[in-house]
């Protein structure tokens, strides 16, 4: 039945689909008549593009005189036009600007060409550039386009740069003047592809035509040596046609080019369009093209267009009929394409890789954080409050996050209790990851789950480069793998640094397994020192990684791999079989001293609800004497559960077993813990008497810890002694056992036993 329902909703939703189609096919045909146009809007762009360069190569032309004249000009500013050899001077300067006919003015009547000859009959061009607007000026230079004539009356274009400046304070201006012949211009490639498709000139402010296309005449009707008035004759003096041109002239005049349409009598539009000439003040480059231009350009692209169309259409229905086919048949595929998560009821992974792609694509200026996170020891939590209430923890990470992150965020579980987010790295982040973890903490405890809830994260700052979505999720991956289970701060950011130690810890934990079973893992022990009768009253258990090869991995490089991946669980109750094998061995054979030997147990053994049973079941099974077992506990055990973690050392004090506080004085001491907690021994750290050596307070702290410790029938051993000068320290404020090198390293277990255990 519920496989009909799902070909009946598959049917619909592809009947929906194609008629969709349909409509889309209708909406499709009616717009290809629409399509003329977005390729005359194509068409002309390409012409505006094509002027555009025409102009730039006029502009580069004016940008080069520009730096000519005004060099020149600054350089010969410094000169004494009254010194008798200035023409000598004149002459030099010009060498260095031979493609341009230079001529300088000065309002004395005198005039200097390239050739250093002096005239005095300068009046007429001298006035000519005195009249000049000052607003022509930028930087006391202007440069025009002026049509002159040669000796065999022949029209030619020159391009001129003028630069002014005065001599004297008080004086009048001279200029110098840069010419150079232009006529080739229009002769360009780009001109006369302007030319094969339009009417082009350049002009000034006035419409005045300084320059024309060939064919110009042609083109725009009678000769006329205004472009305005061309236009007028044009659209044969049409009143609203001739207005509208007047009115682009005035326009012009104040700077303000607009491009218009003119419209012929025959029904033709002319596009008329002015192009500023950037380095030439008031002067434009002036085109039009009619519209038989612009059809004949688009005639092709519009019917390719419409074959395109077509062919896609009916691509696009034999697909349809294709995958109507396909679907018919193939309902589970609906299945597959589900997003979403079946224990928090949020979307899934798949969903996740899909739509952070899509945001980070749509959003590139954003600053993306790819974050992967899980639970801490979530494990525990399952086990000692069941899958129920665990599974609401894993809801609650997916619901509260939606109440401090926006639309543009994602969190999704991936699996288990690991789960990945992508969130914006703006200056609140951190506020917003405190809330999130805080509100995710509240809704476990009403939920009846006390263990605290603590996220271990890893982060990857997404790069605007960034593309494949699985580097970017397996980037923060590294990150969170990275981070030891001992750490403050359980937050890391990917780095190069990280990617070459997690390879390291890959070999280490693709070697553990099989390193334990071949016992490659060793027992060490060091010696506790009685240092009032001088004797061995102990060991510690300490333990070293020999490989077969003898190759020795100390505990700094594998105990917090081990801590993380919870291997550290087989090792610690690997040790203490092997102690209480040995101590076993010890009493079959005799002759031996039996001293009581301490052996560390890890934060997450401890949290193991199973953890007391499995101790008494080794004790039991090697026939143990409580009394020779010491556990070693971390004093920074207590301060995330401390409650739970009291009631497991009540536990083990009911067993008989000895307790040792380790590590008492590293930086977390507590004195509330001696009042709460049944150790036996305390040990104090070599960094807290270390500092005992150099300070009198320090010195009378710790002779008070002391006397404290055996008023509350507490025994203190002082770790990390290397020195007679700490041992007579220590022997002075009472302390009467030690641990150090000075008494001894930590050495093979069976090689312990000989040396300090055997009896005489």
């Amino acid at each position: 039945m519920k496989k009909f329902e799902q070909v009946v909703t598959v049917n619909k939703t592809l009947l929906s689909a194609f008629v969709i189609l349909i409509i889309c096919i209708f909406i499709s045909l009616f717009h290809v008549f629409d399509i003329k146009n977005v390729y005359k809007k194509q068409a002309v762009d390409n012409y505006m593009d094509i002027i555009s360069v025409a102009t730039m190569t006029l502009d580069k032309e004016c940008s080069e005189i520009r730096t000519a004249c005004i060099q020149m000009g600054h350089e010969l500013s410094t000169y004494s036009i009254d010194a008798s050899d200035f023409s000598k001077d004149f002459r030099a300067l010009t060498e260095e600007y031979k493609e341009y006919e230079i001529v300088f003015y000065t309002p004395e009547n005198e005039y200097y060409s390239e050739d250093a000859i002096f005239l005095d009959n300068h009046s007429k061009d001298y006035a000519f550039y005195s009249d000049l607007s000052s607003s022509l000026f930028s930087s006391n230079f202007t440069s025009r386009i002026d049509k002159v004539y040669t000796e065999s009356t022949e029209e030619c274009i020159e391009l001129k740069g003028i630069y002014r400046f005065k001599p004297n304070e008080n004086g009048h201006y001279s200029y110098l003047v840069f010419s150079k012949d232009i006529t080739y211009v229009m002769s360009e490639n780009v001109y006369r592809y302007i030319n094969e498709i339009a009417s082009c000139c350049i002009i000034d402010s006035g419409g005045n035509i300084i320059i024309r296309s060939s064919d110009f005449n042609d083109k725009m009707g009678e000769f006329h040596d205004n472009v305005f008035d061309a236009l007028i004759a044009v659209s044969n003096n049409h009143i609203f046609e001739k207005n509208k041109i007047k009115n682009v002239a005035m326009k012009l005049g104040s700077g303000n080019a607009e491009d218009f349409v003119v419209y012929a009598p025959s029904g033709d539009k002319l596009y008329c369009y002015f192009k500023k000439i950037e380095n030439a003040k008031g002067f434009y480059f002036f085109t039009c093209f009619d519209t038989g231009t612009v059809e004949s350009e688009i005639a092709g692209g519009a019917i390719r267009s419409f074959l395109t169309c077509f062919c896609l259409i009916v691509i696009l229905i034999g697909v349809s009929i294709a995958v109507w086919t396909i679907m018919r048949n193939s309902s589970e595929l609906i299945e597959k394409l589900a997003y979403v998560d079946d224990v928090t009821g949020g979307w899934n992974f798949n969903y996740f890789k899909k739509k952070a792609k899509e945001i980070i694509a749509a959003n590139r200026e954003s600053h993306f954080i790819m974050c992967r996170f899980d639970i801490m020891n979530f494990r525990y939590i399952n086990e000692a409050y069941g899958h129920k209430k665990a599974d609401d923890v894993l809801v609650a990470c997916v619901q509260e996050f939606k109440k401090y992150f926006s639309n543009h965020e994602l969190c999704v579980r991936v699996n288990s209790d690991q789960f990945l987010a992508l969130v914006l790295n703006d200056l609140e982040l951190n506020n917003r990851l405190q809330r999130y973890s805080k509100a995710v903490g509240d809704r476990a405890k009403m939920s009846g789950v006390r263990y605290p809830i603590r996220f271990k994260s890893g982060f990857y700052q997404i790069k605007k480069e960034d593309i494949d979505i699985d580097v970017m999720i397996d980037h923060a991956n590294v990150a969170r793998k990275s981070i030891k289970s001992d750490n403050k701060i359980m937050e890391a950011f990917y780095s190069e640094s990280i990617v070459s130690d997690m390879k390291k810890v890959d070999i280490i934990e693709s070697e553990m397994q099989i390193s334990l079973g071949k016992e490659e893992f060793r027992v060490f022990l060091q010696p506790k020192w009685d240092i009032v009768n001088d004797c061995v009253i102990g060991a510690e258990a300490l333990v070293r990684w020999i490989k077969d090869d003898g190759t020795v991995i100390y505990p700094s490089d594998f105990i917090p791999i081990f801590e993380q991946d919870g291997f550290v669980e087989k090792l610690d109750f690997y040790m203490l079989e092997k102690i209480c094998a040995k101590l076993k061995d010890l009493r079959k054979k005799g002759g031996y001293k039996i001293v009581p030997i301490s052996v560390n147990q890890s934060r997450l053994l401890i949290n193991n609800p199973d953890y007391v049973k499995s101790v008494e079941r080794v004790l039991e099974r090697y026939e143990t004497d409580v009394h020779n077992i010491e556990l070693e506990i971390t004093e920074t055990v207590f301060f995330d559960e401390k409650d739970k973690m009291i009631e497991v050392v009540n536990q083990l004090k009911e067993l008989g077993l000895t307790l040792a506080m380790d590590d008492f004085g590293s930086g977390y001491s507590s004195l509330n813990i001696l009042k709460d907690i049944p150790f036996d021994i305390m040990k104090i750290d070599k960094e807290f008497f270390n500092e005992a050596a150099t300070s009198e307070v320090s010195v009378i702290i710790m002779q008070k810890i002391i006397e404290m410790s055996e008023a509350l029938d507490i025994n203190v051993i002082c770790e990390g002694v290397e020195t007679e000068e700490q041992v007579d320290m220590l022997r002075n404020i009472g302390c009467k056992a030690v641990q150090g090198y000075f008494y001894g390293k930590p050495i093979p277990m069976d090689e312990f036993i000989e040396k300090y255990l055997k009896e005489e």
